[in-house]
């Protein structure tokens, strides 16, 4: 005769145990995730091309970033919101164009030696090529963001994070911005 649960020797007591361990097992609640109504919505906008009184601020603070770094009296926040917008651009740029995602690249090499000159001398600054390279970079950047949706941008931030914080940090960042606006509920 097969019963449907295993029993331990003779054990009534152990049998009845294990039925109600079963029965609370089927009892539990499925867990549920919260639905977002406006997920579609957000994602339809996120989709359509940046307001350009949105996207001026970002151009004139990377400018001022980049005129901080040129004169050596900035600090590394400056130097780091730079590097990541020129960084996020170079992955829209491998998607757009090989020439352009090459001058990206060149910005980013003198990106590394303003850094090295930050490092050996305590000061930033560029040297004469790498101020140029970086100068036409702001150019292409500002162009590249215009071109681009806000969904396009955030995917490129995205894969800047995993490839400088490692992969999956920008799911782990997602899920704590998640959490904070769901005021530390559920998600998990």
């Amino acid at each position: 005769m097969s019963h449907p649960f295993a029993t331990l020797p003779d054990g009534r007591a152990q049998r009845r145990a294990q039925l109600r361990a079963m029965t609370r097992m089927q009892r539990k609640p499925a867990r549920t995730t919260a639905v977002d109504p406006a997920a579609p919505l957000r994602k339809l906008f996120n989709a359509a091309p940046h307001d350009p009184a949105e996207i001026a601020g970002e151009h004139v603070k990377m400018r001022t970033c980049f005129d901080r770094l040129r004169a050596g009296t900035t600090d590394t926040d400056d130097f780091d919101h730079l590097a990541i917008t020129i960084n996020m651009c170079k992955v829209r740029a491998l998607e757009i164009d090989d020439t352009l995602a090459d001058m990206l690249e060149r910005a980013q090499d003198a990106m590394d030696r303003c850094k090295e000159r930050y490092n050996r001398l305590g000061r930033f600054g560029f040297d004469g090529p790498g101020m140029l390279q970086v100068l036409d970079s702001l150019d292409a950047c500002e162009a590249i963001i215009d071109a681009s949706s806000p969904l396009q941008m955030s995917k490129a931030r995205d894969i800047v994070a995993d490839q400088i914080y490692g992969k999956g940090t920008a799911a782990r960042l997602k899920q704590e911005v998640k959490r904070a606006r769901m005021g530390g509920r559920g998600a998990a």
